[in-house]
């Protein structure tokens, strides 16, 4: 829905992408340290390497070395052991033969255990789907989708910023807060050109946008009222919003059965806003990877200033089908 709302048509920029929050689009995950087919739990490494976790005064020769993964709470750590050649020590004739006692250093403790991250790094989906514009009628989707899940300056340490690329003419970013009681986002920004020009938006949620409540339940529904807001604090528009679990359903992903939960999100632009329009999603949400490994996307919207009148419309789904760590 291009985060949910319009702005006028831009001459089109060349290249990736550019929002105002989240950092570079596509290419925040700069360190990584273990890959894991999507069939599996993946723990990734990230941001500035740990101190080494244990130095020893006897072992093996000082070129050998062995890197061992450690798991952390939230997200996986990398811990380095280093084995360095004993000290040499000189023993007195009749003297029992000199001794080395190895000493042990700790790792630092990890950070406080919160909710736990989904893996960052490169998630693909295949897509079946079509979008389309006034004046410009419609395409389709190509058949894969590449999303790249980063940290970023600025955010907290529950939030990861999801970039999704369906082509070169159409991109979003979501930064998506996993906290104890659910799924929300807190921004939403898309980027889709037709043409020589680029329809783009961006906005922050106030309260954040709820898509997966935890802990999941058949049967819960909760109703929203949600503003998207300039950076400044102005108000783009107010949503309404209808957030439900429907229930569990297993699936095979990447040849893989998977139990996940149905959760639908519907939401609608109050009148009274030059933007206008109805998005809903349907989630399987995978609580293993704390990730949804498909959904499906019906919107319809459009924008009338000036008795200019734009609209937009799409209808996708997109199922995962392979991860790796580090962006595109």
């Amino acid at each position: 829905m291009l985060g949910g709302g319009f702005v006028a048509y831009q001459v089109t920029h060349r290249g990736p992408p550019q929002f105002r929050r989240g950092g570079e689009f596509g290419l925040g995950l700069t360190t990584t340290t273990a890959t894991s087919s999507p069939s599996s739990e993946t723990t990734v490494s990230s941001a500035p390497a740990p101190d080494p976790a244990v130095t020893a005064t006897s072992g093996p020769a000082p070129s050998s070395s062995t890197t061992v993964m450690t798991r952390a709470a939230t997200q996986g750590t990398t811990a380095t052991t280093k084995a360095t050649a004993p000290t040499p020590t000189t023993a007195k004739p009749g003297s029992p033969a000199p001794t080395t006692t190895p000493t042990t250093r700790t790792a630092p403790a990890p950070p406080p255990a919160g909710p736990r991250l989904p893996a960052l790094g490169t998630y693909t989906y295949a897509v079946d789907g079509t979008e389309g514009a006034s004046f410009v009628g419609t395409r389709r989707f190509p058949d894969r989708m590449t999303m790249v899940a980063h940290t970023a300056a600025g955010l907290s340490s529950s939030q990861i910023v999801f970039d999704l690329k369906y082509s070169d003419q159409h991109a979003e970013r979501e930064i998506v807060d996993f906290r104890d009681d659910g799924v929300y986002f807190n921004f939403e920004g898309g980027s889709v050109t037709f043409g020589p020009r680029t329809e783009t938006s961006q906005a922050d949620y106030s309260p954040p946008m709820l898509q997966v409540p935890k802990p999941l339940q058949a049967g819960f529904s909760r109703d929203l009222v949600v503003q998207a807001k300039n950076t400044d604090g102005s108000v783009i528009r107010t949503e309404d919003v209808n957030v439900s679990v429907v229930g569990k359903e297993t699936l095979t992903i990447a040849g893989a059965s998977v139990e996940t939960w149905k959760v639908q999100v519907n939401r609608k632009i109050r009148p009274g806003s030059s933007d206008q329009g109805t998005r809903s999603r349907t989630y399987w949400f995978d609580p293993a990877r704390n990730l949804w490994v498909k959904y499906t996307e019906v919107f319809h919207g459009g924008r009338s200033t000036a008795g200019f009148s734009f609209t937009y419309a799409s209808d996708l789904t997109a199922t995962l089908v392979d991860f790796k760590t580090g962006g595109v």
